[in-house]
């Protein structure tokens, strides 16, 4: 797949959660598996920075951070993080 494409997904799975579509734990956790393989994906092809320093890297962290606990997971929290994860790809 072109990297155009990987990151035209990652943004549409990326605002699927700023809208609200990962209401529930299960949805959320997917969803940012599939964000951090596709950042992977981009950053090993060059196209964004995700070293482990990047702040893209350390979006990611905190949206796992707010997955730690099933039964505290907040989906405006992580919608909200999902907001800071997306701006940090356009950097």
């Amino acid at each position: 797949f072109s990297s155009p494409l990987i990151k035209r997904v990652l943004n549409n799975i990326i605002n699927e959660g700023i809208n609200g579509t990962y209401i529930d734990y299960a949805s959320a956790e997917q969803s940012l598996m599939a964000i951090d393989t596709l950042a992977t994906t981009l950053a090993n092809a060059g196209v964004i920075n995700f070293s482990p320093t990047s702040p893209l890297s350390n979006s990611i962290n905190k949206l796992y951070i707010l997955l730690e606990k099933d039964d505290r997971f907040s989906p405006s929290l992580f919608a909200n993080e999902l907001r800071n994860v997306q701006s940090n790809i356009s950097k």
